[in-house]
């Protein structure tokens, strides 16, 4: 099930999407204000004064530096190209090989300390970039959400997108991390206070993006 459209929401949608453009080479949407896109979805940034809280968690706690709130998003790009990624933007590329998300994956940070990850999963085709240049991002493949309660928060998703958004893994209990979906679209919800891996970033709860899906 592929994302469509995401309208995710920010502090700074005109800093979100001329990054985009600058750092990703995803072109501006032709109609819609901040927005770009991005293979099979349309990516929109909306501001949202709900965005404006700052949050303290983990180790900044007790300090009084306010940590902005986060987001995850995975962009899928064609086989064959994560090497040539990871040279464009000097990083290495972290290896998952085992189970239905296997992957290869690079990090980068984005703005509003975004984790940005650029994926190529081991078990898409080779052929399967959907006529898009091989250069371009085939679209978004994850959405990383921080939240109080993940069980919970899965129950929602299950309830509002059904067997569209099915269980794909996590733990068994569902209390530190569960991802909705497949290679081309998932929603994974992570414990709010657990460190996302690779980058140990800890996610503070996380502004709920509005998620259209299609085929």
């Amino acid at each position: 099930m592929r994302f469509r459209q995401i309208d995710l929401p920010v502090h700074d949608p005109s800093g979100w999407s001329a990054w985009m453009t600058r750092e990703l080479d995803a072109p501006p949407h032709p109609v819609m204000p901040d927005a770009v896109t991005v293979g099979w979805s349309t990516l929109r940034f909306r501001y949202r004064p709900e965005a404006d809280v700052t949050v303290r968690t983990g180790p900044d706690a007790d300090s009084g530096t306010p940590q902005k709130r986060a987001h995850h998003l995975a962009f899928a790009v064609p086989t064959g190209t994560i090497d040539d990624y990871a040279r464009e933007y000097g990083e290495d590329t972290v290896d998952r090989p085992d189970g239905p998300f296997a992957m290869r994956s690079v990090y980068l940070t984005g703005p509003e300390d975004a984790v940005i990850e650029l994926v190529e999963h081991v078990h898409r085709p080779a052929d399967g970039t959907d006529g898009t240049d091989a250069a371009q991002l085939l679209g978004v493949a994850e959405v990383g959400l921080g939240v109080p309660d993940v069980r919970a928060s899965g129950e929602a998703l299950a309830a509002h997108y059904g067997d569209r958004l099915p269980h794909g893994f996590g733990d068994p209990d569902r209390r530190i991390i569960a991802a909705y979906g497949d290679i081309d679209g998932a929603v994974v919800l992570s414990a709010a206070d657990r460190p996302w891996f690779p980058t140990e970033d800890t996610f503070p709860v996380t502004d709920q993006p509005s998620i259209s899906l299609g085929n």
